[in-house]
């Protein structure tokens, strides 16, 4: 491409990001912190680190999420501390593989705090541009990147990452009309889709959603039920935690949709954009609107409805839960169908978007495009949904352009690693076909990729590689050694020296006294405090998770190691996988169709899990068996 402008050596960065959503300010902050020089380019500051949707991060996997990003050196997790204005813990009745953290976030506050890190931050440089077009060049037949092109410059760098969220050719519809634009009126970015089109680079066009937002004072909450808060002592990082004391966090309330707001619904379904044909891109299976839940779980008659505070300043509640594409005046008869909403006013209506995203599957595991060197893509373009998968994309995406610049072996993390690894293998291995959300089902190691432990698993590759400074990395070792060290002292100490049991039973360690149900921490301590060092409460529930699942954990492992070896085996012999007893329907349909080669094969399938693979495993051992004896 001939550039009316020309290249000019102060209009050059080693890495620009095109973005400051989620994805976009993780991958310039980390590049940053690696020493490159950074261009973010954004179209203005109004939707730099906006939360354009739900205002929370975290949940079920996805709050353990925010822990990796930041036991690899980013910035989510001490951003969401810094501005939280409520903080839970989640599933704690449960087991800890799927413990997990949510705040919800001061959509205001968390706005501002990015301006000012950006600020401070020498190494990145923000640039009030749209993006139009990319360059690239020919070297040794492969394609490499070579830098951007503005309505005003062209801009030299080394690596390009593409962070445009729900922008690419945005669509946003309501009144039963499409408009050019981006989430909350922001404008959309067209014209790169043409580009990456012209390169072959495969697109699909998916849906999301966001509910209406009502004035406070017209909320009835003597008719909601109160989520009480239960924490004051829990952050998401590690790094530099922040608690936050209950009498200063904000509460959400939880209604119920009613028999009416089922009857405006399937009563007005030719007014629904999704159900008329105007909609046609693919949404979000886990977070569908209020008609989809609907007619997909007809039998189902109330659907909850979460009402969440925005920020502390403003004067309105977002209602999770109640996405739609009615027009306005049908909305309002929708909220005021909940309890507790029969006066409400409603401050924003809610609306639907349709946009361009990449199939992942053309990405390598470092997120840079197979087909053009130095083209990294991270957040929704990838097709996922959610603050913490672009912000963990982004991440990936900034540390890999970034290393590959300095010459440095690139960070791919493994499943049994990361809820991170996860993501970004299901995305590449197996592409989307609609917004993909992490979920824990999704993990086949669970128990290994816990909330308590993402410190654990990823700080010393955030240290090898440079993300993480020594102090906090000397810090983390020290609390681990604690650990270790108490640890070692329950395994090789006898409970009876310390009264903890009357002997009665045999030799019985402290260890294994501990693993049982009733006992509990707080009795050796008191017991044997002298032989213990010092432990956080956080420090303390992680050693009692070792302690108690220990055996768990080991199966767990070793079931990695098999799996691992099982790789390579051939599934040729296998002619109709309707002969393997307890495989799911969906896998034995999958299986059938794609015929994979080996069980590595098998394993990328969309929707084959590790069970799957020990009865897949199992039908093999036991063919072999039944034809050694024939």
């Amino acid at each position: 491409m001939k550039n009316q402008i020309p290249k000019k050596q102060n209009n050059s960065f080693d890495v620009i990001v095109i973005g400051a959503g989620h994805a976009g300010l993780e991958a310039a902050f980390i590049a940053s912190k690696l020493g490159l020089k950074v261009g973010l380019f954004n179209l203005n500051t109004r939707n730099i680190a906006n939360l354009p949707c739900n205002p929370s991060i975290g949940g079920p996997a996805k709050g353990v999420v925010t822990r990796e990003i930041d036991a690899l050196g980013g910035i989510q997790a001490i951003a969401a501390d810094a501005n939280k204005i409520q903080i839970k813990k989640l599933n704690y009745s449960k087991g800890p593989g799927v413990w997990a953290y949510r705040a919800q976030i001061d959509k205001e506050t968390y706005h501002s705090w990015f301006l000012e890190q950006i600020e401070k931050e020498p190494n990145l440089h923000l640039v009030l541009e749209e993006v139009i077009s990319l360059e690239r060049e020919l070297i040794d037949e492969k394609w490499r990147i070579t830098g951007v092109q503005t309505n005003n410059a062209f801009y030299i760098c080394k690596a390009v990452i593409v962070t445009t969220g729900t922008y690419l050719k945005a669509e946003l519809y309501r009144e039963k009309k499409f408009a050019d634009s981006g989430p909350e009126d922001n404008p959309a970015s067209n014209k790169l889709s043409d580009i990456f089109k012209s390169w072959d680079i495969d697109l699909l066009r998916l849906k999301t959603g966001t509910p209406p937002r009502v004035y406070k004072d017209s909320i009835d909450f003597s008719s909601l039920e109160r989520d009480d808060n239960n924490n004051d002592s829990i952050s998401f990082s590690f790094r530099e935690p922040k608690s936050l004391p209950l009498d200063e966090q904000l509460f959400c309330y939880l209604t119920n949709t009613t028999e009416e707001t089922k009857k405006i619904i399937l009563d007005n379904l030719d007014e629904l954009g999704t159900y008329n044909g105007a909609i046609c891109g693919t949404g979000p299976r886990y977070c569908p609107s209020i008609e989809d839940k609907y007619i997909k779980f007809p039998s189902r008659e109330i659907h909850h409805i979460f009402v969440e505070p925005v920020a502390r300043n403003y004067d309105f509640y977002y209602l999770a839960g109640l996405s739609t594409s009615l027009n306005k005046d049908l909305q309002e008869k929708l909220v005021r169908s909940l309890k507790g909403f029969e006066k409400a006013r409603i401050k924003s209506y809610a609306y639907s978007i349709v946009y361009d995203a990449i199939n992942p599957i053309q990405l390598h595991k470092t997120l840079e495009l197979k087909k053009i060197s130095g083209l990294y893509f991270a957040g929704q373009i990838n097709g996922t949904s959610g603050y913490e998968e672009a912000a963990a994309q982004g991440l990936i995406a900034g540390i890999n352009a970034s290393l590959k610049i300095l010459g440095k072996p690139p960070l791919v993390l493994r499943r049994d690693e990361a809820y991170i690894g996860v993501m970004i293998d299901d995305l590449t291995s197996k592409g989307v076909r609609e917004p993909y959300r992490l979920l824990t089902s999704r993990a086949e190691y669970r128990l290994l990729l816990r909330n308590d432990n993402a410190d654990e698993r990823l700080m010393s590759k955030g240290f090898e590689i440079g993300t993480i400074d020594k102090e906090t990395y000397l810090r983390f070792k020290a609390t681990q050694e604690d650990i270790e060290h108490n640890i070692s002292f329950l395994k090789n100490n006898y409970a009876s020296k310390y009264r903890l049991t009357t002997g009665e039973e045999g030799p019985l360690t402290i260890f294994s006294w501990l693993s049982r149900t009733t006992s509990k921490y707080e009795m050796v301590i008191e017991a044997a405090g002298d032989k213990l060092r010092p432990l956080s409460l956080e420090s303390m529930e992680k050693l009692m998770i070792k302690v108690k699942y220990e055996g768990y954990i080991k199966n767990q492992e070793s079931r990695i190691n098999k799996v691992e070896k099982w790789k390579k085996i051939s599934l040729l012999g296998i002619s109709d996988y309707r002969k393997i007893s307890n495989l799911s329907r969906e896998a034995i349909e999958k299986l059938n169709l794609e015929k994979p080669i080996t069980i590595d094969d098998a394993m990328r399938i969309e929707g084959i899990n590790l069970n799957d693979i020990f009865w897949i495993k199992a039908f093999l051992d036991a063919d072999i068996k039944g034809r050694s004896y024939s």
